[in-house]
């Protein structure tokens, strides 16, 4: 069972991937969209980077969600170094 302090980790790291998202909005639903329209994505997101170690396999499964779930293509290049930074500064 996490403790408070990892449970905390893990909300962090959410909100600064969620953060990310929004800023770079790679799939263009900010326009008019609630705040909290990449929570799906986020969510998987943080799964991916703590269920992957390799920094390609992070790169390649994010590509792959957003291509699977909103048909965009090549998001982890667009996004995955600042992905990876976060993954490292959570240590994952």
């Amino acid at each position: 069972m996490p403790n408070d302090q990892d449970k905390q980790k893990y909300i962090n790291c959410l909100a600064e991937i969620t953060a990310l998202l929004i800023k770079t909005d790679p799939a263009g639903l900010m326009h008019g969209c609630p705040e909290d329209e990449y929570d799906p994505e986020a969510c998987r997101i943080l799964i991916t980077i703590t269920k992957f170690k390799l920094k390609e396999e992070v790169f390649r499964e994010i590509s792959r969600d957003f291509k699977d779930s909103l048909q965009i293509s090549n998001v982890g290049q667009i996004i995955g170094d600042e992905v990876w930074k976060i993954k490292e500064k959570y240590k994952l």
